[in-house]
């Protein structure tokens, strides 16, 4: 028996109600950042030095440790006696000092706390032998 065509109904669709409202979410809290509590004690220093970003790896390379300064960047490895830790400090205007540290936890708080100790003043030599390198009178 061959079909026969049937014509689309012409109704209206069914009435859709409204949709939910969206779910209110909190505004954005500000979380402090413990390991920049670590650092800033020390970011005149930084900032005078013309450091830029510290960068530390903890890859098993020689130099690990990328200084950027203002006058170019510097490169070393982790001093003896110091417990490899990743981390990045960022010296912005105004001694804003900003620390990226993922593994950082108050478990490992000592192993940051003396890795910073350990770095930042190599990074200050180095900074201030660039700045002397580039600032020096040339003939």
């Amino acid at each position: 028996m061959p079909l026969r065509w049937q014509s689309p109904p012409w109704h209206c669709p069914p009435k859709r109600s409204k949709p939910p409202p969206a779910p209110a979410f909190p505004h954005p809290v500000a979380l402090p950042n413990p390991p920049s509590a670590l650092v800033a004690p020390r970011a005149s220093e930084l900032a005078d030095a013309g450091v830029q970003k510290i960068t530390a790896r903890t890859g098993k390379d020689a130099l690990d440790i990328q200084v950027l300064t203002e006058y170019g960047p510097a490169y070393f490895g982790w001093p003896k006696n110091v417990t490899p830790v990743p981390f990045e400090i960022a010296v912005g205007t105004g001694n804003a000092v900003t620390v990226n540290a993922n593994a950082y936890a108050e478990a490992n708080k000592a192993r940051y706390a003396a890795a910073f100790d350990a770095v930042i003043p190599w990074a200050l030599v180095q900074a201030n032998d660039l700045k002397t390198q580039a600032l020096r009178p040339r003939p």
